[in-house]
């Protein structure tokens, strides 16, 4: 809404204007050719530029947000510390130990600051052999085998590892969920007065040996089932009511649900209801109302819900022919 915006990128220009950061506006309805030739595809389109490059700005059109942002693209990128560090957010730490920052690390933190945070540990004798390792909140180091200096593989590792094996899906990491390439497998557990990390605590054991499996083709998730229960029965057809279970998407945000409502802390029985799954043996879920108990009606017209829908249309006894009436009550 550009009505909206530009009073708050009007009052983020005075805010930085002191940072030595210049904020600037084109009005692309006559910079039609200027538009073109940086894909310019929607209004507004903010967009920031560093060295040549080109970045799209994705946060919110508030004033703080834009200012924090900003502040954060021109800060250091690679931060010096002694020790090595835990994450202090939902991000992970990208760590390099060696005697001095590596010219392919720098640049790839400059290319991937908003993906993770960065960090150099100087290491110096006869050991300060260079590495680079990743760290999840949580989670064990995981550590790139060589290239730390090569700006592209450093990427490629980071893009490898960028979610944790056991991650919390939620407000700050929906989106970067949503954008993988990877399906998603949801561990949905009652809270009954835990945190959403007291839940990821306890089920870890089970889930993290599924996740290491799965890695190359699922994301595996808990979330806050309470804040985000209308979301989630929106999204994946289940109510707090039938928890606990685990939902399987092939792909982020696919329509299409597997679900399992038995055996919820057993990694063996998880791993099995993947495989069918995956061998196409398991069918998929649907949001269902109650069978009927009567479902044959007087009238000689059979009334079918959703888990009834394959046995009593799909694949009929004899397989005789139906026609089905969809209505709306």
């Amino acid at each position: 809404d550009m009505g909206k915006l530009v009073p708050e990128f009007e009052a983020a220009a005075g805010a930085l204007k002191d940072s030595g950061v210049k904020l600037a506006s084109v009005d692309a309805t006559v910079e039609v050719a200027l538009a073109s030739q940086y894909k310019v595809q929607g209004f507004p389109t903010i967009m920031w530029f560093e060295e040549g490059l080109q970045k799209q700005y994705e946060g919110t059109q508030a004033t703080d947000a834009m200012v924090e942002w900003v502040q954060m693209m021109v800060s250091p990128t690679v931060h010096t510390f002694q020790t090595p560090q835990e994450p202090t957010g939902w991000a992970p730490v990208v760590t390099l130990r060696a005697d001095s920052v590596l010219k392919g690390f720098e640049e790839a933190a400059k290319k991937n600051r908003e993906k993770a945070e960065w960090h150099f540990v100087r290491m110096v004798g006869s050991f300060s052999i260079s590495k680079v390792t990743i760290l999840h909140k949580g989670e064990e180091p995981i550590e790139m085998p060589t290239g730390g200096g090569d700006a592209k593989k450093v990427t490629q590792f980071l893009d490898d590892n960028l979610m944790p094996l056991f991650g919390e899906l939620n407000g700050q990491t929906f989106d970067r969920y949503m954008q993988t390439e990877l399906g998603l497998i949801w561990a949905l557990y009652p809270q009954k007065g835990r945190t959403p990390r007291q839940i990821h605590d306890e089920y870890d054991p089970v889930m993290r040996p599924v996740a290491a499996k799965y890695k190359s083709k699922y994301n595996v998730v808990y979330t806050n089932v309470v804040d985000y229960r209308e979301a989630l029965e929106g999204m994946l057809g289940v109510s707090t009511s039938q928890f606990p279970c685990i939902v399987l998407q092939k792909r982020a945000g696919d329509n299409k649900r597997y679900v399992q409502f038995e055996d919820t802390d057993s990694m063996t029985a998880i791993l099995k209801f993947i495989e069918s799954v995956e061998m196409g043996r398991r069918p998929p879920y649907f949001k269902t109302e109650q069978v009927p108990a009567k479902p044959m009606g007087d009238d000689g017209i059979l009334t079918t819900v959703s888990s009834t829908m394959r046995k009593d249309v799909l694949e009929p006894v004899g397989g005789r022919d139906v026609l089905i009436e969809v209505y709306a009550p």
